[in-house]
């Protein structure tokens, strides 16, 4: 394929991908097995995501030799998130030959803000892998040059406070606040948990939406 699209499913021979041409396996997802497969500097191997399970990813399945360049292009649709640790093996190599190079981006790249690792030895070692990271969470709107006065309580207001974490999916989010002196004291809202109080540490915690 040169500066085309190759997509869809079944059984090819060899698959020479260069000049601007992408490969896209499955009609949507599924897999497309290949004798040979080369994609070459300039190429795109177009991958879908819409879960974990057999066929409802993009794979190609070579049986024979993997010799790869070009970028990586992800799609997660049907509103598919993957979780830390979730693997995808993108290319099934046979036997036991070693794949020949890499993609442009490397061991990682990014899709959506998260972060993923690509592996060209996983699977039954010499298969291309691609897992989901654990991303750190980000906050945003955090008050600063706070000041408050000795022996006397001071109110802070972090309503304003954001906190975004890409790869947590419903999972709790949690802020803890430190005094260096004094102690710190804060009442639990509907969204926000706070299991102590009083004290120079105090956690508070909600669950991302």
């Amino acid at each position: 394929a040169s500066g085309g699209t190759l997509s869809g499913t079944g059984t090819v021979g060899d698959v020479n991908v260069e000049n601007g041409g992408t490969l896209a396996a499955g009609n949507s997802t599924g897999t497309l097995n290949t004798r040979d497969l080369t994609l070459g500097a300039n190429s795109t191997l177009s991958v879908e995501i819409a879960g974990v399970a057999f066929g409802s990813y993009d794979q190609i399945s070579v049986n024979g030799t993997v010799t790869l360049g070009g970028a990586l292009s992800l799609s997660f649709i049907d509103n598919y998130t993957p979780a830390t640790g979730v693997s995808f093996i993108l290319i099934d190599n046979d036997a036991n030959d070693a794949i020949d190079g890499t993609f442009t981006e490397g061991t990682t790249v990014q899709s959506g803000g998260q972060s993923y690792s690509i592996s060209y030895t996983g699977g039954g070692g010499n298969d291309v892998v691609l897992t989901a990271l654990n991303d750190a969470p980000s906050a945003a709107n955090i008050p600063t040059g706070i000041t408050a006065t000795e022996d006397v309580a001071s109110n802070v207001d972090l309503s304003a406070i954001t906190f975004a974490d890409v790869d947590s999916g419903a999972a709790d989010i949690s802020l803890k606040i430190a005094a260096s002196v004094g102690t710190l004291v804060a009442a639990r809202t509907s969204d926000v948990r706070v299991p102590a109080t009083g004290t120079s540490a105090i956690v508070l915690t909600g669950t991302a939406n």
